[in-house]
């Protein structure tokens, strides 16, 4: 195991330094990118069971828009809800 996270830091550090990116960003693993397309379609129920999963609630997208930036542009109160209740700051 502690070789996977000397990889996945050396990783990190390559991608940082290819494309400008803090040494510090961390990588999304598979279930936070389907959260955020989860959250960008407002699906309120897939986000919850990803979270479930072990996903970041406040995984960031690209962009680093969080997710309840999106439940708020879908207009959906039940992502905000399972959110919140998930730890994500309001602010």
């Amino acid at each position: 195991v502690s070789g996977s996270r000397a990889l996945l830091r050396l990783a990190t550090a390559c991608l940082a330094a290819l494309f400008a990116l803090p040494a510090s960003a961390q990588l999304l693993s598979i279930e936070e990118l389907q959260l955020i397309d989860a959250a960008t379609r407002g699906d309120a129920r897939r986000v919850e069971a990803l979270i479930a999963k072990g996903a970041r609630a406040n995984a960031r997208d690209a962009t680093n828009v969080p997710p309840l930036c999106h439940a708020l542009r879908t207009r959906s109160v039940e992502l905000a809800r399972v959110l919140l209740t998930n730890g994500v700051p309001p602010d």
